[in-house]
């Protein structure tokens, strides 16, 4: 049997999710108990602690830039464009509770896009940001003018963009040269980590096939599970109704 490792677009994730995946990937691992023998002491002692360590050290780093961000000011505007798109969410569902069938229509299809956005609101300041210009985008597409005008929403959309767009202006204004560095140290940081995390799976999957199963294939089918959930969450992220893109 040959074992193979489960395809995921790492570089898809975002920041956040690429921390999750390697976190959870090492809880699951370190979970399993260690076979006494000599095979097991290169993942052990040598590629988990490497991949441990490049995690903690991207982990920091993700919460060292936010922090260095965080002022008064910063944390008002995202509040305030939190607010706005909580609003437009209860706008939606005040739609698909109507008893016009055109409003319920128009409520269903602006929830469908929003459900490819659910929690950015927990996201970093730079990735709720995006994600909130992406579900404008959809949002003012020609295909959703009928339904967003049905439901009277462009004024909930029209106060989410000015709410976003002032918050990015202000997070811009106060970017340092310090704040920059930082940015750029993470996105080193997170470069190491994915190649601790390759080399992992690499060693692993080598070993399952050199050992024809056993306890590597213990660990390969753990590091499988934890990639397919994130690869689904790919999937359901891309999903529009035209074709997906393929997985690299």
């Amino acid at each position: 049997m040959k074992y193979n490792l489960e395809k995921l677009r790492i570089d898809a994730l975002d920041n956040d999710q690429c921390s999750h995946l390697v976190n959870y990937t090492l809880e699951k691992v370190n979970g399993l108990p260690p076979l006494p023998d000599r095979t097991t002491n290169a993942l052990s002692e040598k590629y988990l602690p490497l991949l441990t360590q490049a995690y903690k050290a991207y982990f920091k780093a993700l919460n060292q830039g936010s922090e260095s961000l965080s002022t008064p000011e910063i944390a008002q505007g995202d509040k305030t464009r939190d607010g706005a798109l909580s609003n437009f969410r209860k706008a939606v569902s005040l739609g698909k509770s109507s008893d016009v069938a055109a409003e319920v229509e128009a409520a269903n299809a602006c929830a469908l896009i929003l459900k490819r956005y659910k929690g950015i609101e927990a996201k970093d300041y730079g990735t709720e940001t995006e994600n909130i210009q992406k579900l404008i985008d959809e949002l003012t597409a020609p295909a959703m003018s009928a339904h967003v005008e049905t439901l009277g929403l462009t004024r909930h959309i029209t106060r989410l963009k000015n709410a976003n767009d002032s918050f990015f202006s202000l997070h811009k204004s106060r970017a340092t040269a310090e704040d920059l560095k930082e940015s750029f140290n993470t996105r080193v940081l997170r470069k190491e980590m994915q190649a601790a995390y390759k080399e992992t799976c690499l060693f692993v999957q080598a070993m399952a096939n050199a050992n024809d199963g056993g306890h590597y294939a213990q660990v390969l089918a753990l590091i499988n599970g934890v990639r397919k959930q994130y690869s689904d969450l790919l999937a359901r992220r891309d999903s529009k109704p035209e074709a997906a893109p393929s997985a690299n």
